[in-house]
């Protein structure tokens, strides 16, 4: 998408022009409006800055106009004609007092199209608009008509302090003559200025600027469409604000634009905090969670030991049991021929006694380690939960991070506009987004250590399954 500038075209008089004289102005006014005297009434105009205008030509508006009148004034243009008696005569004619002998062009670039614009860039831009200008109507706008040129740079947005740029605009003015000298200037109407709004902005592109079409009026709709001649007669009148009015619409809706833009980033600084909250929140719940599981591990380990003991403390038991039970037989006497000998006995006896041992710890031990094991997978489960907590949370994280807003108009228009302390609109949304920063590098730092304690807790309870 490109932009738009139409040259502002104004045809100079002597005096103030008549009514019903279209595109007309007062030589004198313009001229010093645009000259050193800079008599504008514009609520934008910063003479502070006056000192860094360029002028080509006249640097004063009073004296260029008092030359131009001072040769329409000289300028006479034989006529033929008749005496009374009807025979042929050459007049010499001066012209009438509201004739148009000068004209004004003003160019006026797009001050955010021109944000990095060099000085070179805009002195190329300025000869291109002569260039197609004389392109246009040559009769007026070639180079050698023109007599006075003054760059202002001291009306428009105010300078940048950062990075020095200025608003900047170009006024040229210009005797009405054709090339064989003759006043030219009912040349200048609403068929030229038609004509100006639909080849300008074609011719520009072939220079090699992107620069859209200008809106414009088919007059030949207009003498059919009522409503279509109202709606385009509505907005000629809009078009026709002052400089006043059109420099405090634009800073109405600059400030309209800030302020919607200073609210989206308090609603976007209130989101992140609630965000951050939340998240915060999630970690405590997740560390209490984690928590809660270190100690039930802990207590499980703790079971496995005690039945273990108690189991090592059964063996010893049937150990001496079986002992006691070999003295015993030891001791017995003869009438006690159920084996065929002692020691058979003492060996059938013990065996019952190995098979029933063996039997009664393998089923305690295998009961246990059931146990063990289904309250080991329940907390194992519980903890592959709260790591993929862990992940979610860190990728939001990361999402956080990658969505941060480096648009380079916005930041061009926030760093504009400052505070009454100072600051700018950009600093306050970076301060902002500096302190989300650190509060999630925080947030993930006890994230890690909750992931570290995790992964500890797991290679301890894996181990204790190997042993």
């Amino acid at each position: 998408m490109g932009w738009k500038c139409a040259p502002q075209v104004m045809g100079l008089v002597r005096g103030e022009p008549k009514q019903g004289q279209k595109h007309r102005a007062n030589i004198r006014k313009i001229a010093m409006e645009a000259g050193y005297e800079r008599a504008s009434k514009s609520d934008t105009l910063d003479k502070s800055r006056s000192s860094k205008n360029h002028y080509d030509g006249y640097s004063s508006g009073a004296e260029f106009a008092a030359v131009m009148e001072q040769e329409a004034s000289k300028y006479r243009v034989e006529v033929n004609g008749k005496t009374k008696d009807k025979k042929p005569v050459v007049r010499k004619k001066g012209l009438p007092h509201n004739a148009v002998i000068g004209w004004a062009v003003i160019y006026n670039p797009p001050a955010e199209v021109c944000v990095t614009w060099t000085n070179e860039d805009y002195q190329k831009f300025y000869a291109d608009c002569r260039k197609c200008m004389a392109e246009i109507e040559p009769r007026l706008f070639r180079s050698e008509n023109i007599r006075m040129s003054a760059e202002h740079f001291d009306e428009g947005i105010p300078p940048d302090e950062n990075s020095g740029v200025i608003d900047r605009h170009l006024h040229d003015l210009g005797v009405s003559k054709d090339a064989d000298g003759r006043y030219c200037g009912n040349l200048i109407d609403a068929k030229l200025l038609i004509k100006i709004n639909e080849r300008f902005p074609a011719l520009m592109r072939e220079c090699g600027w992107d620069m859209d079409d200008l809106d414009r009026t088919d007059f030949e709709r207009a003498k059919t469409d009522k409503e279509y001649a109202s709606e385009r007669n509505a907005k000629r009148r809009q078009s026709g604000l002052s400089v006043n009015k059109h420099l405090g619409k634009k800073a109405r809706e600059m400030a309209e634009d800030a302020a919607e833009l200073v609210e989206q980033a308090e609603a976007l600084k209130a989101q992140m905090e609630a965000d951050a909250a939340a998240r915060q929140q999630q970690l405590d719940l997740t560390a209490q969670q984690q928590e809660t599981t270190r100690k039930e591990q802990e207590a499980l380990t703790q079971q496995q030991e005690d039945t273990q003991k108690k189991l090592d403390g059964r063996d010893k038991g049937q150990r001496r049991l079986l002992k006691f039970i070999y003295n015993l037989y030891q001791n017995l006497s003869g009438e006690r021929a159920a084996f065929r000998t002692y020691s058979e006995g003492v060996e059938m006896f013990k065996a019952a006694m190995d098979s029933f041992v063996e039997r009664t710890t393998t089923e305690a031990r295998t009961k246990a380690q059931e146990e063990a094991a289904a309250a080991f997978q329940k907390k194992e489960d519980a903890l592959e939960a709260q790591k993929s907590v862990l992940d979610e949370l860190e990728q939001l994280r990361d999402k956080l991070q990658s969505s941060t807003d480096t648009d380079a108009s916005r930041k061009r228009f926030m760093e504009a506009h400052t505070f009454r302390d100072g600051r700018t609109l950009e600093d306050a949304y970076q301060a902002s987004i500096r302190q989300k920063q650190e509060h999630d590098t925080t947030f993930m730092n006890r994230a890690s250590e909750l992931r570290n304690e995790y992964d500890r807790l797991r290679q301890g309870v894996e181990q204790q399954e190997k042993q």
